[in-house]
C-alpha cells in the first residue's frame, strides 16, 4: 500500500518541489518538509550505523521510524545513493562513514 510518506518520498527524489508535492498529495507544504527532514535525519542516523537509537536521538515512534527505514531501503538501494542524496541537500559528510548495520 502506498503511504503518504511514501508519495511524498518518492514525488521528491523525482525532483518536484516541495509546494508541488504539497500541491498533489493535498499537503500543507509544512508537512511536506517535515516528512522530508524526518527523513533525511533517519537516513543520516541509519547511514552512520545508529538504527538502535533512532527513536531517541530524533523523538519519534519506533513505527514511524520503521516506516522511514522501509523508505530507505526501496529508495536508496546503497551507501553512495544515501551519501549523493545528503550531500545535495547540503550535508558535510566525512570521506569514510562505517558500514551500516
Amino acid at each position: 500500500m502506498l503511504t503518504h510518506k511514501d508519495m511524498i518520498v518518492r514525488l521528491y527524489l523525482q525532483g518536484l518541489s516541495v509546494l508541488e508535492i504539497a500541491r498533489q498529495t493535498c499537503h500543507n507544504p509544512r508537512s511536506v518538509d517535515a516528512c522530508l527532514k524526518t527523513l533525511d535525519s533517519v537516513l543520516i542516523l541509519y547511514l552512520y550505523g545508529l538504527s538502535p537509537i533512532i527513536t531517541s536521538v530524533i523523538d519519534r515512534s519506533e513505527s514511524l521510524i520503521d516506516e522511514y527505514l522501509d523508505l530507505i531501503a526501496i529508495y536508496f538501494k546503497d551507501v553512495n545513493t544515501m551519501r549523493d542524496h545528503l550531500r545535495k541537500k547540503g550535508v558535510k559528510l566525512p570521506a569514510n562513514i562505517p558500514n551500516i548495520g
